[in-house]
Parts: structure tokens; sequence; C-alpha cells
């Protein structure tokens, strides 16, 4: 059997189309994966990346033949080249597969790395799986706290914070999680001076801002002092990779000016050499997304009652507002992309942890906004001109 994978997954690289790339993965029989994962793992591979955005392919690749193929690190193996390729939504009932797969996994078969792919999938697509699921997960990683490496810690709280884990009534303990997973482990030196290190550490100290965790200056000193000593070895040359760097730590220090300011004074030391070197890009603000047609209606709702505004506004010099009026007022519309869904692929009306973050630092810096969901579409008009009218920028009609 194992030879006769090997012979597929040699037709699969000479496949010219995606026709003849489906029939090989038809005619795949269920016994050959089971015998030869690495090869099952490597036809995976091949599809996925030749094909990532075409949902034929992908609809093979999540079918439960494929699913139900693999075990232990090759699960982990197959499901990582999905997430990594596929660049739209996968079907509602691959997530509940998933689901409840982990719910059925032993601690041997949830490894670190099963883990941490888990909550990438569930925050790539914003998906909120169930108490049971987060529960499973959740004491696996405390129990496997010595496995620890920065880059699937980073992955993890990436989720906790977009996925607004620790604010559901549902969970029972989140302070208990909250103190297990605050680590102030020390970093090697070896380690600090890689890029993905600097990625990482900041990843982390961006979901800890999400969560508005502020409090714990031991930890942000602990954090800072690795954050500084990993941006020492940055080159000072404009990059790309750099200015991203860059806007990060504004932004990371504009937080804490905003909502720890007491305790500046703590971080002045690590963090004023940081700022002096950052390059400030404006650029990097600049929306690449094109808009839809109902966010295009919105700019006409503005124009209909000849309002003065100034749209995509850089405001207190590290954010931009969809639309701005003097002296502090902004609109900031939310489209399905902003919002979380539950596991059954239903849609919710809870915006993601990075969604609703700018909206609160800024109406902590003073402004006041106008937050326009894509589930009030049928209603937008009424709703934007009866808000503007609460705040003086519209007359009452």
């Amino acid at each position: 059997m194992v030879k006769g994978l090997a012979k597929l997954v040699q037709s699969l690289k000479k496949a010219k189309d995606v026709s003849q790339t489906l029939e090989i993965l038809d005619q795949t029989p269920n016994g050959m994966l089971h015998e030869g994962p690495s090869l099952g793992i490597e036809m995976i591979k091949l599809a996925a990346t030749k094909y990532s955005k075409n949902d034929e392919i992908f609809q093979v690749l999540e079918s439960p033949k494929f699913f139900n193929a693999f075990r232990g690190d090759n699960f982990w193996l197959y499901l990582n080249h999905l997430l990594q390729n596929k660049k739209s939504q996968m079907n509602t009932d691959f997530y509940l597969s998933l689901e409840k797969k982990i719910n059925k996994m032993t601690s041997d078969e949830l490894t670190w790395r099963g883990i941490g792919n888990a909550w990438k999938i569930f925050a790539k697509y914003s998906m909120i799986p169930s108490f049971q699921c987060i529960t499973k997960l959740e004491e696996e990683i405390i129990d496997r706290k010595k496995e620890f490496d920065l880059a699937t810690y980073g992955i993890i709280m990436n989720a906790y914070a977009n996925l607004r884990i620790l604010e559901n009534p549902e969970h029972k303990n989140p302070q208990r999680f909250m103190k297990e997973m605050i680590t102030k482990k020390k970093i090697d030196e070896g380690e600090l001076k890689k890029q993905s290190t600097m990625v990482s550490l900041l990843g982390i100290a961006k979901s800890l801002c999400l969560m508005h965790y502020f409090s714990d200056t031991s930890l942000w000193l602990s954090y800072f002092k690795n954050i500084a000593d990993a941006y020492s070895s940055v080159k000072d040359e404009a990059t790309p990779w750099k200015a991203d760097i860059d806007m990060s730590l504004l932004h990371l220090i504009d937080a804490h000016q905003t909502y720890a300011a007491e305790n500046m004074q703590e971080y002045q030391e690590m963090l004023s050499p940081i700022k002096e070197k950052c390059i400030y890009d404006p650029t990097k603000l600049a929306k690449t997304n094109k808009l839809s047609d109902w966010e295009k209606s919105i700019e006409g709702i503005l124009k209909k009652f000849s309002l003065k505004y100034e749209a995509d506004k850089i405001v207190s010099d590290y954010y931009t507002v969809d639309y701005f009026f003097e002296p502090n007022i902004a609109i900031e519309i939310y489209g399905p992309i902003h919002f979380l869904r539950k596991i059954t692929g239903e849609s919710t009306n809870l915006l993601k942890g990075k969604s609703i973050y700018k909206s609160q630092l800024l109406g902590a810096k003073g402004l006041k906004i106008i937050r326009v969901p894509y589930h009030l579409k049928e209603d937008t008009e009424n709703y934007i001109v009866k808000e503007l009218q609460i705040l003086g920028i519209l007359s009452n009609l």
C-alpha cells in the first residue's frame, strides 16, 4: 500500500490542473493514508500549497476521509498545512469535527504543538469553541507549562485576547488561568537576537494589552527588559519588517501611557531608548482592503447631509478612524470580519478583541466613537443620523 501511495504522490506532483489533482485525491484509498501517513501528509502539502484559493480542492482535503486518516503529530501536521494555505473559511462541519476530536484526545495525542495549532485555527477564523473544548485545552496548557515555547505561548495568548475567552461568563476562573499562564521566564541571549523572538514578544505584549492586563508591573518590567534586549539587535536600516516592529512598539508604549500612566516612570529607562530608535511611518496605518458596497454607502449618507468630515483620519498619532468630525467624534465601521462566530458557523454580535480594543483605547483618550456594525445594515442611515444627533453633529430633522 505504501508503494501505491508513493506512486500517487508522484502523480500528484505531475498533475497539470485542478481536475487531475481532484481525480488523484479522490482515488486515494483510506487504507493507504493509514499505512503511510508521512506520504499522506506530503499529498496534503502538495495540493494545499498549489491550490490555496481553490475551494473544490479544500472540500476534499477537509473531508472525513483525510480528516480521520491521521493520528498524533501527523494530524497536527495535516491541520497546519490547511491552516497555512487556505485563504477562506473552512466548512462548518470541519470545525465541529475538530472540536469533537479534541474533546476525545488523550494527553499524549494533544501535544504542545497540537494545542497551539488548535488555538491558531480557532483564532484565525474567529471561531469560539465550546467551553467543554476550552476547558480541555486549558487544563492541558496548565499541565504542560514546562514545555513552554515562546511561539506557541504567543499563539495561545493571541487566541484568548481576540476570541475574548476570559470575558465569557461561562469561564469559571479567569484569574486562575492568567496566574498560571503569565510567565516571566528568562529568554536566552541567543534567542533574543532572532527576529522570531521579537515578533513573539510583541505579539504576547499586544495580547496582554487587548485583555487590559496592565496592573502587573513586575511582569511588564520583565517583558520590557526582554523587548529592549531583543530590539537592541535590530538593525537601524529602513526595512518593511523594522517599520512593522516600530509601529507595534509605538502602539505598545502608547497603550501604557493611556491605561497605566502611573507606572511609566518605572519603565522609562527601558522604553526611552526604544522610542528614540523607532521610526514613525504613517503609511503603515493606511488601509489595504477594499471597501464593500455597504461601507461605501455610509460615506454617501454623510455626503447626503453635507457633513464636514475626514475619511481615514490619523488620530492620536498612531491610529486611523474611518470618519472623523471635529473636534473629537469618529465613526468606525465594523463589517463581518470584525465579529466572532460560534463553532456552528453562526455569526455573533461580539466584536473581536482587537476590533473593540482600538475604539476602547481611543475612547480612553477622549474620542467619542460611533460604532456602526454590519448587522444594522438595513437600518444604517437611521442609526447614524440618531447617533450624530445625540452628539450634536447633526441637528434634529
